[in-house]
């Protein structure tokens, strides 16, 4: 592959885009922000009227939640038909949503300034949508508090001929900056306070006026209530979630017109998996990632075993490490033009641009996705390889959860990764009499599960070193399939098990279930040691060892990743195998799989009993402490394998080292003693 560049386009909603005329007469299509709070607070929540140029497919999305200061708020999008403005009305529009907006994200007068001399820009894609007050109509479905928006004409000429808002019974005049004004003018006014900087929100007359004397104060804005800045405050953070969703839809849109499987993909299922954990939602596509990466594994693997019957294990799994390794998807991905969806910082309020807003300089784009989907590009910002990979493995599992295994496979075409579930039979030349070598009565009813052709059991229990003429293969390709089957069906499992889950409990529960030393005690607490054909007196002791220390202690006191002992990698490879003899005699029948591997792997890992792995415990820790961790150093002795872990946290040094027969096991004991010293040190 050519060399991966991260600096990557940033695509927005081109929906918000326009190239402006200078128009007499615009049209607008006109949504309903319809706001709810779960909290209580002092000032009252207005609904919001957003105006845009073009009508927006939120699909199946019209209302989320986000979690503010105080709790939680529900936006709801109702669409409430056209409007035409003028020009005149337009630039007014514009006028004040930048006025209300910068001074609610800068807090001061200064980008305000230049405002005067604000224009439409003809010649140029801009964003271009108005964000307006709105009052409630028993007449109509929404009206716009045109008395609002007009408060940025404020001007104290004339000022006594029109005064029937004034709530005093005659006029009362104070001299401001701007010159003489009725008192009833401060009232519900935005001021600008030249001596000191600063720009307040006047809610009420007062006789103290020493606390901001009138003289002192020029009216910015006359008369807008403090409920409308209020409301106003949560505009960035709500218009960053409909972009969001706009940017999702674009996707979905875009996959739509090129995958033949006509699949309805939630909007907020598609935003899911574009959002990196970093973004700091809710949500993340931690869960999506490894829904989707486990699928791909299994359909890759499957693909190979049964196109590729002659192939031994290694050459199948540097097959699929290429197939599904980072540096490919991220590839593939970049040839799809996924990298401009991606969600990748967390969302800053003042990087937000205000539409129309003539202080902030930027260029946008266009680029045309597909044959009904076109985008517009702003600018450049850094998203890494692995951040593309992972996003590919959340669009996979996107569509799996959505719209099961053909819809994920008709996105993995569309990928370029193209494979097909063919019935392909499996070709063996065993001359073997099963019967002879294994007690297959046993072990079927151990399984549950009768073969159809036993001499599948016998490789699936064959070590390497148990060669014999009559078994021209051990267990190993089997194990590579069978690895992918479980991996994949215990991962769907927790997925529709424990629905709703936090994002990346799905990675622990996974990881916790679906590894060697879980699947090896379930293997010696089922007795297939005992079954295991091999020739190797150094394994024939690892094993006997093995299962004296396990039968001194309870599964559940080794359960997840408790367990110190280093178990002989065939104790759990045999599990796997035999995962993978049941889906071949069964005709690639996962369900079958499941029903007769699955009690073997009881008690399952669930939300209470999950543990996280020490290595990943660990390095969560550093990440969000910030504490410095070294790379573990490997060293070995007759043997033996040493890791060293060294973490700094707060200018103390915490390093551990720990001996295994194996580095996994040795840098797993390292962490735990470095989690176990940093917990006694430092309280959490």
């Amino acid at each position: 592959f050519e060399p991966y560049v991260d600096e990557q386009v940033n695509y927005v909603a081109s929906e918000f885009v326009s190239q402006n005329a200078n128009d007499p007469l615009k049209t607008y299509h006109c949504y309903l922000i319809e706001l709810a709070r779960s909290f209580s607070y002092e000032h009252i929540l207005h609904n919001i009227v957003l105006a845009v140029g073009t009508e927006l497919e939120f699909g199946d999305t019209s209302s989320f939640d986000l979690d503010v200061d105080g709790g939680t708020l529900t936006v709801g999008l109702k669409y409430v038909g056209i409007v035409s403005f003028t020009s005149e009305e337009v630039l007014l529009c514009q006028r004040f949503q930048i006025t209300i907006l910068r001074v609610l994200l800068d807090h001061n007068w200064t980008k305000l300034e230049v405002l005067g001399a604000s224009i439409l820009r003809t010649d140029l894609a801009v964003l271009d949508y108005l964000l307006l007050p709105s009052t409630i109509s028993s007449q109509k479905p929404f009206c716009i508090d045109w008395r609002s928006v007009s408060s940025v004409l404020f001007s104290c000429e004339n000022m006594f001929d029109d005064h029937k808002y004034c709530s005093s019974p005659k006029p009362c005049g104070v001299h401001t900056k701007n010159g003489l004004v009725c008192r009833c003018m401060l009232e519900n006014s935005l001021v600008y306070t030249p001596h000191n900087g600063h720009v307040y929100c006047i809610t009420e007359p007062s006789n103290a006026s020493v606390e901001l004397p009138p003289e002192l104060c020029f009216i910015i804005m006359s008369p807008i209530s403090i409920n409308t800045f209020y409301t106003f405050s949560f505009v960035p953070s709500i218009m960053h979630r409909v972009e969001s969703l706009l940017i999702a839809a674009n996707l979905k849109n875009m996959l739509a017109d090129h995958c033949e499987q006509r699949v309805v993909i939630p909007t907020l299922k598609v935003l899911e998996a574009i959002t990196r954990k970093r973004c700091q939602e809710k949500f993340h596509l931690e869960s999506l990632e490894t829904l989707g990466d486990s699928f791909l594994k299994y359909a890759v693997c499957q693909q190979l075993f049964t196109m590729h019957q002659n192939h031994h294990e290694g050459l199948l799994s540097a097959k699929k490490d290429k197939i599904i390794s980072n540096a490919t998807l991220c590839k593939l991905g970049c040839d799809r033009k996924i990298p401009g969806f991606i969600r990748n910082e967390p969302f800053e309020p003042k990087m937000w641009i205000i539409p129309g807003d003539p202080s902030v300089h930027y260029a946008l784009e266009e680029e045309l996705l597909s044959t009904t989907t076109k985008a517009y590009s702003r600018g450049r910002r850094k998203v890494k390889g692995k951040a593309v990979a992972d996003v590919v493995e959340a669009l996979i599992g996107a569509f799996l959860s959505s719209g099961g295994e053909v819809a994920a496979l008709s996105f993995m075409d569309w990928l370029g990764i193209k494979v097909d579930f063919l019935n392909i039979a499996y070709e063996r030349h065993f001359p073997v009499h099963p019967e002879k070598l294994l007690d297959i009565r046993y072990l079927e009813s151990l399984l549950k599960y009768s073969f159809r052709d036993a001499s599948l059991l016998v490789e699936a229990l064959t070590h390497g070193s148990y060669m014999l003429p009559d078994i021209p293969r051990c267990y190993q390709r089997l194990e590579f399939l069978g690895d992918s089957v479980l991996d994949y069906l215990v991962t769907m499992h927790m997925y529709h098990t424990y629905p709703g889950m936090s994002p990346g409990l799905l990675t622990d529960l996974r990881s916790a279930s679906v590894n060697n030393d879980c699947y090896a005690q379930y293997a010696v607490k089922a007795g297939l040691h005992e079954h295991i054909l091999h020739a190797s007196s150094e394994l024939c002791r690892h094993i006997i060892a093995t299962v004296n220390q396990f039968e001194q202690l309870s599964l559940e006191s080794t359960f997840g990743w408790e367990s110190e002992t280093s178990f002989p990698k065939v104790l759990g490879d045999v599990i796997e195998s035999l995962a993978g003899a049941i889906f071949v005699d069964s005709g690639y029948n996962k369900e079958t799989v499941f029903r007769s591997i699955g009690p073997l792997l009881e008690p399952m890992v669930t939300p209470e009993t999950v543990r996280i792995h020490p290595v990943r415990e660990l390095t969560i820790l550093c990440q969000k402490k910030r504490y410095h961790m070294e790379k573990p150093v490997l060293s070995c002795d007759n043997g033996v394998k040493s890791i060293t872990v060294e973490v700094e946290a707060n200018g103390v040094v915490y390093r551990e080292s720990c001996s295994a027969a194996d580095k996994k096991m040795a840098k797993k004991l390292a962490c735990k003693a470095v989690l176990k010293s940093l917990k006694e040190g430092i309280p959490f």
